[in-house]
């Protein structure tokens, strides 16, 4: 009899059904696995959905950002020329300054070289004169006359002015 209960599909069937309920919901605990393994999955869904919600908000700061940029890009450019104008106005003025600077030299250095050309010029004359004098009076005039010209000539020196 005991043979004919090993033998029998049924018998068999119910004690290898009874054997794997009893590994695993005694021995293996699998509802408690399955319990924590859904705990595990819903946990990753949720570190998922709050990284999903910080990307968000990450994309939405940079976008600001971005947008900041443009405008932040914008008031640098306006400043840039704002500079470069005030820049090149101070340079036109120390230019024209310069310009100003650069006639007035010029004008003393025209001046000064007038001045010393009109009395060198002035000076050759005066040899030049006093020289042919010399000699005219040497050639022409007797020790009196030459004397008394001399003498003439000296007063009119002294009283003279030379511009």
């Amino acid at each position: 009899m005991i043979e004919y209960i090993f033998h029998s599909n049924i018998i068999n069937f119910i004690l290898v059904l009874a054997f794997f309920i009893w590994l695993l919901f005694f021995k293996l605990d699998i509802i408690g696995m399955l319990a924590k393994k859904s705990e595990e999955t819903i946990n990753t869904i949720k570190k998922s959905e709050n990284k999903k919600e910080e990307a968000i908000k990450h994309l939405a700061d940079t976008k600001t950002s971005l947008q900041n940029v443009d405008n932040d890009v914008k008031e640098i450019v306006q400043n840039a020329k704002q500079l470069a104008k005030n820049l090149e106005e101070k340079a036109e003025s120390k230019l024209k300054d310069e310009l100003v600077n650069l006639e007035n030299r010029a004008n003393i250095l025209k001046e000064g070289y007038e001045s010393k050309a009109k009395e060198e010029i002035t000076k050759k004359i005066a040899n030049a004169a006093v020289a042919v004098s010399k000699e005219y009076i040497e050639n022409s005039l007797d020790e009196n006359t030459h004397r008394e010209l001399i003498y003439n000539f000296i007063n009119d020196l002294e009283n003279m002015r030379v511009e």
